[in-house]
């Protein structure tokens, strides 16, 4: 890979139908043979990565579709919220095609930001991290509010 930017991501081209939108978050079409579209569906099962700009690595020809970011960092579009993404916050699919937005609660994720969202902007950039985001049920059980997070875990496994 001999790319000078800044971000750099792993992509392979898909056979993709929607909009080409840098940024868009792309699922597989479930019962299709091999088809992807902008994913529409708050934590999708089916998510398969962001389409890429401008990936360091391809992994095949371009006569396949649009490249599909598979791995390493790349933009992703956002939902409008009230709420910026921060740092560290997991990203997952929304029910607005193509767009991400933060995870609440656990479940498919594309990733986390590893930027914070600035003011008035509607994207954020995302380690690639396709895989299923988990909350320990120590951190949530509240009778050990006062207990370290490493002391919530200790002896419950």
């Amino acid at each position: 890979a001999n790319n000078t930017t800044a971000i750099g991501d792993l992509a392979e081209h898909f056979e993709y139908t929607g909009p080409i939108v840098p940024g868009y978050v792309v699922s597989f079409v479930p019962g299709s043979e091999n088809e992807y579209e902008p994913c529409n569906q708050p934590y999708s099962e089916h998510i398969t990565g962001v389409l890429s700009e401008n990936p360091s690595v391809v992994l095949n020809s371009p006569q396949q579709g649009p490249a599909v970011a598979l791995a390493g960092r790349v933009t992703v579009k956002l939902v409008k919220s009230d709420q910026h993404i921060k740092s560290g916050d997991f990203i997952t699919s929304s029910d607005q095609a193509g767009l991400a937005q933060k995870a609440v609660h656990p479940g498919p994720v594309i990733g986390y930001a590893v930027k914070n969202q600035k003011p008035g902007e509607d994207f954020v950039e995302v380690l690639l991290q396709v895989g299923k985001y988990y909350v320990p049920p120590a951190y949530i059980d509240n009778d050990y509010d006062d207990e370290k997070p490493a002391e919530k875990t200790k002896g419950k496994w």
